[in-house]
Parts: structure tokens; C-alpha cells; sequence
């Protein structure tokens, strides 16, 4: 499934934009500001139910879209569980959990580092859940049309939109591409890869500039004249839903009162 599909596929695209992104900001800026595991771990928790009960997407496509940023996430934060010193200056306290000594440098973990590293991956995961409220739920024209109407700058908001779809073009173009190396046994071995590589390499920047070109004939024999116009559908918002969206704001508030006067 393609993040074009899901969003137009969510229970949630009938919503109106603009709640989606204030609610999304809010929860995101509340995941930071309040700094706590707890409040992180609630906001990947909750955003989830919301992802699946109400915008109805399947859990694999889910965890599909997580894969990447959670990468990124582990790879970003692991190195915070562990520091490194001279084997004399090493802390000798209980805190230390273990360490391990090469020539005069020993590196060496604790408690303290282990919970700090657990801490900025679980609000850097919350963050990332927040932004999936808006991402996985509405199509890049609905967001861009919202942006045009708080007055953001229309270049701004085109240039947004085109790199958006070039973007996706490349990796549509990449697959394809792939999909016929593979056919044709191009990673048989591994020298055979590399070749196969430099080859996709090549030919995907010759292709993807042509592909950019007939991108913008194709706007340019729709009469486009520097503006982007995109047809909108009525999007819901009444008294339920902004109901349930405060709820749901104060919710993380009411966490973070009972963690402090627990």
C-alpha cells in the first residue's frame, strides 16, 4: 500500500484538514514540552488505536510506514546508552552497569544512560506517531490547500507539492526498475549487484529529469499559469469531533498531573 492509497483509503480523510493538523501539532508539541516516558509511550499507544479504529488502516501497512523513521530513531539514540572515558577517570558506583576496557579507553553503560536513551527514542517515536496523525490520513493536496488558506506563501506551498511528487516518482521509478533487474537475474551474484547498481543509478537520473519534463508539460497543457488549483471535497467537523479532539489533547495534560502528584 502506497502512502496516496492509505490516505485516501483512512476512515479519517472526510475530516475536515485543518482540525487534523491542529490536532496533530498540538499532540506533538504536548509529547515534547512535558518530557516524560509515560506521556511518550501514550502518545505512540494512543495515536495507534486512533490509526487502526478510526482511520481504519491495516496494522502491517502501519508498521510498514514505521519502519523507516524507527530506523532512524535506533540507529539516532543507541549510541546515548553508552559513553566512553579513560580506564582511570571510569565512575565506580553502582549506577555503572558494566564496561569494557581496550588499552587506557573503557567504554561502559548505566542506568542513568540506558534511561536517557529510552527516553528520547520513546518521545522521538511519539513525535513521529503525532506527525502520522496528518500523514496517514490526508492527501498532500488537502494539506497544501489548508496551507493556502492560512496564507503561507504559494510558492512556498508549490514547491512543497512538486518536490512531494517527484519524490514519489523517483521511487516509483526505482521499482520499476528493480522489479526488471531482478527478472532478468540482475543480483545473481554479488558483482553482478554492483553492476546492476551503477546501472539503476544512471539511468534513474536520465529518466527521472525526462519524467520531470513531461511532468510539467502535462501542467502546462492544463493551463498552468503558476498557480496550483486542486478540486476539495466537504470535510466533516462538528460538535463530536472537536469534542473528542479536546478530550484527547487534555487527556496527555491529566497524564502528566497524575505523574507529578503521584
Amino acid at each position: 500500500m502506497t502512502l496516496d492509497q492509505c490516505t485516501y483509503q483512512s476512515g479519517l480523510y472526510p475530516v475536515s484538514t485543518a482540525y487534523k493538523m491542529v490536532i496533530s501539532f498540538i499532540t506533538l508539541l504536548l509529547t515534547l514540552l512535558l518530557n516524560h516516558p509515560l506521556i511518550s509511550l501514550y502518545g505512540i499507544l494512543s495515536a495507534l488505536l486512533i490509526q487502526l479504529i478510526l482511520g481504519r488502516i491495516p496494522i502491517k501497512a502501519y508498521f510498514s510506514f514505521m519502519k523507516i523513521p524507527l530506523s532512524f530513531i535506533v540507529i539516532g539514540t543507541i549510541a546515548i546508552g553508552f559513553n566512553v572515558c579513560f580506564a582511570k577517570n571510569l565512575p565506580l558506583d553502582a549506577d555503572i552497569l558494566g564496561h569494557i576496557q581496550i588499552g587506557s579507553i573503557c567504554f561502559y553503560t548505566s542506568r542513568s544512560l540506558l534511561y536517557q536513551m529510552l527516553s528520547v527514542s520513546l518521545k522521538a517515536f511519539s513525535a513521529v506517531s503525532c506527525m502520522y496523525l496528518i500523514t496517514l490520513t490526508t492527501p498532500c493536496s488537502q494539506v497544501i490547500h489548508t496551507l493556502h488558506q492560512l496564507k503561507i506563501p504559494t510558492l512556498l506551498t508549490e514547491l512543497m507539492h512538486l518536490v512531494y511528487r517527484y519524490i514519489f516518482l523517483i521511487l516509483a521509478l526505482a521499482s520499476q526498475m528493480n522489479t526488471a533487474a531482478s527478472s532478468r537475474l540482475g543480483y545473481r551474484s554479488y558483482k553482478q549487484s554492483l553492476k546492476t547498481f551503477s546501472i539503476i543509478g544512471s539511468s534513474l537520473l536520465i529518466t527521472s529529469l525526462k519524467k520531470s519534463n513531461d511532468y510539467y508539460n502535462a501542467l502546462e497543457s492544463r493551463c498552468y499559469n503558476g498557480n496550483l488549483r486542486f478540486l476539495q471535497s466537504p470535510k466533516i467537523l462538528n460538535a463530536g469531533w472537536i469534542a473528542g479532539g479536546l478530550f484527547y489533547v487534555l487527556s496527555f495534560i491529566a497524564l502528566k498531573l497524575i505523574v507529578i502528584y503521584h
